[in-house]
């Protein structure tokens, strides 16, 4: 988009160099409108691209509704959503946790890019995350989301209702 702006823009002055004189009012009048319409456009709320996250809800490592919910100090968020991660690794960025998929999933251990992958082309099937429970610590987490308790379907972890439909996994604590 940008790049056609400075097109477009580059083709305007070539038409009004040869239409419209420098100093013409009619030219600063033009020009002034073409101003006007293109903030209009981009700024304006079409479609709630700018008020779409307004309310929004997060992870924190200060809510209580969470504590011992979030992974431990060295633990892991195993999750499939890179919304989840820059949402959560934002509004926590000196959390001393760490995330599978981070910035970029290629760059995760072949193993979890593999069951990523799996994850991602068999989501609703469970088996696919079966892998990283299988690799999990006490420490680590498994985030999903669903819009039923995940302990009917992945009945090896304990299961907390974070918010929306985002879903908290841990092992069981030992007794």
């Amino acid at each position: 988009m940008p790049a056609l702006m400075v097109l477009v823009a580059l083709d305007l002055d070539l038409l009004l160099e040869l239409r419209l004189p420098r100093d013409s009012v009619k030219r600063l009048a033009l020009a002034a409108g073409l101003a006007a319409t293109l903030c209009l456009t981009t700024t304006s709320d079409a479609g709630s691209r700018w008020s779409a996250g307004a309310g929004a809800e997060y992870l924190t490592e200060d809510d209580p509704n969470l504590a011992g919910w979030l992974p431990a100090p060295g633990g892991i968020f195993y999750e499939t959503d890179m919304e989840f991660f820059y949402h959560t690794f934002f509004r926590n960025p000196t959390a001393p946790w760490r995330y599978t998929a981070g910035f970029e999933p290629a760059f995760m251990p072949p193993e979890d890019f593999l069951t990523y992958q799996q994850i991602l082309i068999n989501y609703t099937n469970p088996e696919a995350y079966r892998p990283w429970i299988r690799k999990m610590r006490p420490p680590d987490r498994l985030v999903l989301s669903s819009r039923s308790d995940p302990a009917s379907f992945l009945p090896e972890l304990e299961w907390k209702h974070a918010l929306g439909t985002l879903w908290l996994g841990r092992l069981p604590a030992k007794k």
